[in-house]
């Protein structure tokens, strides 16, 4: 173990969860520990197991409950209700019904049914390669250490008690952790584990508290009542500052909390540039319940739905109901603006039901998306069946992901036009007109853009795969990742030939990869004349205000510029100086 430093300055780098600035003393926050009791029963005590597990469910949910109001009263809005996830999970007949068949069939107890059916969708959950999908295991966590308290009739831990402001350093948050926890008396955020999707990244950011998380080891540099300053707009934490660290970061800390006040007298505001150029900004969300997000941040629509999350943690396929009762919630909500579905972009591996699974050596290149859907035909039109009808009720359109060519498009054309003709039959009311989009995240697709081009209402521009499949790197691979570069001449190059080929045909083109969120990419892309840039709801209004700070023919100059420039180092370093002499705000270094 390295031995602690309490007086040299230590710097340690980790993730930008949350931004902001926030220097104080740190607290260290510990774990709760329990042992998990095995034993067999009875088959004369088995209902009275099934009684204890179904008793102690109801009392989380109570619990829960209580904590949700107790954590949006801070918040003051709904626009980030979290412990809608847990309550989606903890409200999954799948898993009571789990635990109760290990309790009959095995004779096991309660609590270690629960911890070995826990195990199993962790297990799953863990193996995605996905970052949201697989940091939603830390919320089986704490669901499951709920339960397992109140199967052990465990006192929870007591609310944590300060008498002071600190910067609260921890392994990992749970959700029921901070939702107890006292807004004031919590300066920072840092945690060992976590990425930005992590849930204590989500709440950092909805309690607007800065956050950096991911650190390794940061508990064998950090004392109790260390000062610290934690930079959430850097992904860096600082113990022990010396004076001139500690004179440069409050000056920091002032600018960046008068430059967050202009932002939210932003955010309302229209995203047109000073030349009159408008562009639609959406947002991106994997639930209802980040739609209040979207539209308190300024967005205007839902430019990605994400619907895999409604596919995990389940046994059993979700219904046409049920996915139809949560498509309305979201098209109601946003109403008159759009409400963008994309269809599964998931293989086997994500999606629970009798859908047989296999390994793959690369299932980013494999059998996911619409190549899951046609093979696993019933699923897909489940899933579009719900989505017209949900559309009736608002503006909903339905688009396609890791689209590879026409063909494509024609085929889902054709099932479209079938389940169409059943719902006409069956006199249910859905949207006869809806748009379709394709995602544009493969080259193939990108390159005969201008014949998908014929087929569709709108692209959708994954920034993501493409950036991937387009220089053949896995940006999860530690060993290649430093080329993962979306500044490389030939991803603007691809992107801009889709937006011709696009408008050609009175195509709109939508950015919802990360780069959209990028002020330096998003210059580029007003100068494509991208129409729509959707992102996460708390990035909205810095995209607003680099829109409001230029003209859209000072954008189209830079990327003439750009296109002719050799190298990614070359195109960011003339894009950082430009966005330095017009928005230095939004500067990410």
């Amino acid at each position: 173990m390295v031995k602690k430093e309490k007086l040299k300055e230590i710097k340690l780098t980790g993730i930008a969860a949350s931004p902001g600035i926030a220097i104080g003393p740190a607290h260290i926050y510990s774990e709760e520990k329990y042992i998990i009791p095995n034993y067999k029963i009875d088959s004369k005590e088995v209902e009275k197991e099934i009684k204890r597990f179904e008793s102690a469910l109801s009392k989380t949910k109570r619990e829960l409950n209580n904590l949700r109001k107790e954590f949006l009263k801070k918040v003051k809005t709904n626009e980030l209700d979290f412990f809608a996830v847990h309550f989606l999970i903890l409200d999954d007949p799948y898993i009571e019904k789990e635990v109760i068949t290990e309790i009959v069939d095995n004779h096991k107890n309660a609590e270690w049914a629960l911890y070995e059916v826990v195990n199993k969708y962790l297990k799953n959950l863990k193996s995605l390669k996905d970052e949201y999908l697989s940091e939603r295991a830390a919320d089986i966590q704490d669901l499951a250490k709920r339960l397992m308290n109140n199967l052990i009739k465990k006192q929870p831990k007591p609310k944590l008690q300060l008498e002071n402001a600190v910067v609260l350093i921890a392994r990992d948050l749970t959700p029921t952790d901070t939702a107890s926890m006292e807004k004031e008396k919590i300066l920072g955020f840092v945690t060992e584990l976590g990425g930005s999707t992590s849930h204590t990244a989500i709440v950092a950011r909805a309690l607007e508290i800065p956050a950096v998380v991911g650190i390794q080891n940061v508990f064998d540099f950090v004392s109790e009542n260390n000062t610290i300053i934690v930079d959430g707009n850097h992904g860096v934490i600082i113990i022990n500052p010396n004076e001139k660290t500690l004179k440069e970061y409050k000056t920091a800390k002032s600018v960046f909390e008068k430059f967050s006040e202009e932002l939210k007298k932003i955010r309302y505001l229209q995203p047109v540039t000073t030349d009159r150029k408008y562009i639609r900004i959406a947002g991106n969300i994997e639930i209802n319940e980040e739609v209040d997000s979207v539209i308190t941040h300024g967005g205007e629509g839902i430019g990605l739905f994400r619907t895999e999350f409604l596919y995990l943690n389940r046994t059993e396929l979700p219904t046409e109901n049920e996915l139809f009762n949560i498509f309305k919630e979201a098209v109601e909500k946003m109403k008159p603006y759009e409400v963008i579905f994309r269809t599964l972009d998931a293989g086997g591996d994500k999606i629970g039901g009798s859908i047989k699974n296999f390994q793959e050596a690369n299932p980013f290149l494999g059998y996911r998306a619409i190549r899951f859907c046609f093979d696993n035909i019933d699923i897909f039109k489940t899933q579009l069946r719900a989505i017209l009808r949900a559309s009736y009720f608002g503006n909903g359109k339905i688009m396609f992901p890791m689209i590879s060519s026409v063909d494509e498009i024609r085929q889902i054309k054709k099932i479209l036009n079938s389940v169409k003709e059943s719902l006409r039959k069956e006199g249910k009311n859905f949207k006869e007109d809806i748009e379709l989009g394709a995602m544009i995240e493969i080259p193939s697709a990108a390159i005969t853009s201008d014949i998908l081009a014929k087929e569709v209402s709108f692209f959708s521009i994954g920034t993501n795969d493409l950036v991937q499949y387009t220089l053949a790197v896995d940006r999860n691979n530690p060993k290649i990742s430093y080329l993962y570069e979306p500044f490389h001449p030939a991803i603007i190059k691809l992107i801009k030939q889709v937006v011709e080929n696009a408008h050609k045909n009175n195509v709109e083109v939508h950015i919802c990869g990360e780069l959209a969120a990028d002020p330096m990419a998003a210059i580029l892309f007003i100068g494509m004349d991208v129409d729509v840039l959707s992102m996460s709801a708390i990035n909205i209004p810095e995209i607003k205000k680099l829109i409001r700070s230029i003209s859209y023919n000072e954008a189209n100059e830079i990327l003439n510029q750009v296109l002719k420039l050799e190298t990614a180092q070359n195109v960011k370093e003339l894009l950082h100086k430009f966005l330095k002499e017009k928005a230095p705000d939004l500067l990410k270094e």
